[in-house]
């Protein structure tokens, strides 16, 4: 009993660790919902507006633009009036979030640029950009072009993300300021800013973020003093404080942004106020001061944690208060994350497999989950700590399921000869093949190399809406023996009928030559279908049609189903690309379509026309498609030979992206044989005459299965 215990623990176990699977970098969007769910339930609604003053927001806001028109359309004397009135109130820094592009204002730079100088605390900013020659955009061939640029020198090797074109917009306003750090601020793969890159890399150089580059003038930073540790921190002397600033990164270098709460936390201060000079006395007193938009048309409204739509130069605060008081957000890593999935993958087994009641042992699992759950959020909310919740509660309720089942399957094994010898079905080729290896009648399958195959009658809704349900039924028992007996005579294994779908494969459980016996038997499926339409004495199954098509691939195949009832049957990709290709036959008018995988091994036995190459819905990869026209040696009539000689002709051209000539040769076909496919082709070059595609690699996208 012991060793059986350990034995199904330990299955539990390998196959509860499948949810370790979930360390994946593709899995932190998962973790990343329930991250900004606690910021909104920690700040949203719960802060005041205006309540943090460490940093003003100067916000060229709608009001603004009211007042003093469109904004692009702002001379530079509104800036100028605005730094000058920010210089005299006593502002310890005051930060620009815009690019100044040189404009047809650029007669007024001077008097810009003389309000910078004036003021000598101005922090401008620049973009960094990557080189795109196909757009005739070029890396910059000096170094940087301005002189007062903020650089971090570190002789560590420190990765950040590195770029070759340095644009500054109007150079000589921002050689007039105090310093220049970059704008930009990257988000995750959900376009939400979790986190920043507090330095970028340019001509081997490191330079700041704007708002790094704040905070360094602010506790005046000694500059020989920087440390920057991969994966760990940036770190530096505050010659203000006397201390040493440090500023935790993870892996990838970048900083947690600490979010206070949703637009205008900040004390926020309309730019027309200040323009106008309409402001308090110490509003702006010894305070970092940043002019940015909250305007819709400046592209500057950003996604955050904490609100959907959030201004940039809210971003850039957030970062500032961040730095500035120390407030960072502390994460545990993967490692930890590791441990706890293995600790909860353990325990969980151990609950199951303990004999309690299953109500009592669930009872106890969703305990555990949802205390966990309140852990995790006690930790943010209270010490700024962020520990994975979605992993390990992912892998607590998995090995929940997995042990349950074994546990299931393990108590009832006494009853399974039963369970499994009454209702089976499986096909004759498979029953004897189970009777030289009986070790095969269980559950489980093979990876295998197979030619599967899909048929099914076109529009056979049509034909049972004329007939009653009777005729119906004595006309598909006779047409669905007659393929079935095609099938089996070469070799084929009968997956299911599924209507009037007939679904096999070829070359399990029998190693047989499955691409030329798939071949085959489709060319006798349609000289079979030949004979019974003229058997028929009804009218209405007479102008029946059927589509087939087939694919080479290595799927699983065995007998896959539950302990109650399983299939002999193969599962996977190819499969269903087999399907689709039955599916095309309708759409190009053909009776027969091969994938590339079964023409490529017996095109020298068979007559094949290409057909197209397409990117099939649910394939990733293109797939490039044949039709069967029958085999080498056979009567295949001269004007079918002659059609797809002049087919293969179009379809060259239209590859190329000569989509005229191709278009007058499918015109051709489609006059002299009447031909479907070349109909959807020379369809096809018309649009694309039209409307010529960007990047032409001769595959069409299907839209639909």
């Amino acid at each position: 009993m012991k060793s059986n215990y350990f034995k199904y623990f330990a299955l539990s176990f390998i196959l509860s660790s499948l949810s370790l699977l979930s360390l994946l970098d593709f899995f932190d969007r998962f973790e990343n919902q329930i991250y900004d769910l606690r910021f909104r339930q920690k700040y949203y609604g719960q802060v005041e507006e205006g309540s943090l003053t460490d940093v003003v927001i100067v916000d060229i806001d709608a009001r603004s633009a009211q007042k003093l028109g469109k904004y692009y359309e702002w001379p530079r004397s509104y800036f100028a009036s605005a730094v000058d009135v920010l210089s005299n109130s006593g502002a310890s820094v005051i930060a620009l979030d815009i690019l100044f592009d040189r404009s047809k204002y650029s007669e007024q730079d001077s008097i810009l640029s003389a309000s910078f100088s004036n003021a000598g605390n101005v922090i401008t900013g620049f973009n960094f950009e990557y080189e795109d020659k196909d757009n005739f955009i070029y890396a910059d061939s000096a170094g940087c072009r301005i002189s007062n640029a903020e650089v971090i020198h570190s002789e560590k090797n420190f990765r950040a993300e590195e770029f070759d074109i340095m644009n500054c917009g109007a150079e000589n306003i921002l050689g007039s300021a105090m310093t220049n750090g970059y704008l930009g601020i990257d988000s995750d793969e959900d376009g939400v800013i979790r986190k920043v890159q507090l330095v970028k890399k340019y001509k081997d150089e490191y330079y700041p973020s704007q708002a790094m580059t704040i905070c360094m003038k602010i506790l005046d930073a000694d500059k020989n003093s920087f440390d920057l540790k991969d994966g760990e921190s940036i770190s530096f002397l505050s010659n203000k404080t006397a201390k040493k600033v440090i500023i935790p990164v993870n892996k990838d270098n970048q900083m947690l942004i600490h979010y206070k709460g949703p637009w205008r936390t900040f004390r926020t201060v309309s730019f027309y106020d200040v323009m106008e000079n309409r402001v308090g006395k110490k509003t702006f007193k010894e305070k970092p001061v940043i002019i940015g938009s909250s305007l819709r048309g400046l592209m500057d409204l950003r996604s955050a944690p904490i609100q959907k739509h959030l201004p940039g130069v809210e971003v850039h605060a957030n970062i500032i208060n961040t730095i500035l008081n120390q407030d960072f957000i502390s994460t545990s890593g993967k490692n930890v994350t590791f441990l706890l999935m293995l600790i909860a993958i353990i325990f969980t087994a151990a609950i199951i497999f303990s004999r309690l009641n299953i109500l009592v042992s669930t009872s106890i699992i969703m305990l555990i989950g949802f205390l966990y759950y309140k852990l995790t959020g006690s930790l943010f909310f209270d010490k700024n700590y962020v520990l994975d919740t979605t992993r390990p509660i992912i892998a607590l309720f998995f090995t929940f399921l997995v042990s349950y089942l074994i546990s299931y399957y393990k108590e009832n094994k006494a009853k399974k000869f039963i369970r499994t010898t009454l209702g089976k079905y499986v096909p004759e080729v498979v029953s004897k093949e189970i009777l030289k290896n009986p070790d095969r009648f269980k559950l489980g399958g093979e990876k295998k190399e197979i030619t599967m195959m899909f048929s099914d009658i076109r529009s056979f809704t049509s034909y049972s809406e004329k007939v009653d349900p009777e005729e119906l039924v004595s006309f598909l028992n006779v047409y669905l023996s007659r393929m079935t007996g095609v099938i089996k005579k070469n070799k084929g294994t009968l997956d299911k009928y599924m209507g009037d779908a007939v679904i096999c494969f070829f070359g399990a459980p029998l190693e047989i030559d499955h691409p030329y016996l798939a071949c085959k038997t489709a060319l006798e499926m349609m000289e079979e279908l030949k004979k019974l339409k003229s058997e028929l004495q009804s009218e209405t199954f007479k102008s029946i049609d059927i589509g087939i098509g087939f694919n080479t691939d290595t799927v699983t195949v065995g007998n896959i189903g539950s302990d109650d009832l399983f299939d002999y049957t193969a599962i996977g990709d190819g499969m269903n690309l087999a399907s689709r290709l039955e599916g095309l036959n309708k759409y190009y008018g053909t009776n027969i379509l091969s994938s590339g995988n079964t023409y490529e091994k017996v095109y020298d036995r068979f007559v094949f026309r290409e057909l197209d190459d397409v990117s099939v819905k649910g394939k990733d990869r293109s797939v490039r498609m044949y039709e069967l026209l029958g085999e080498i040696g056979g009567r295949i009539d001269e004007k079918i030979l002659k059609k797809a000689e002049k087919y293969s002709e179009a379809l060259k051209i239209y590859r190329k992206g000569d989509f005229k000539a191709a278009y007058a040769i499918f015109d051709e076909i489609v006059s002299e044989f009447g031909d479907k496919s070349s109909e959807v082709m020379r369809e096809r070059c018309e649009l694309m005459i039209k409307e010529p595609p960007t990047d032409w690699k001769g595959v069409w996208k299907m839209d639909s299965k």
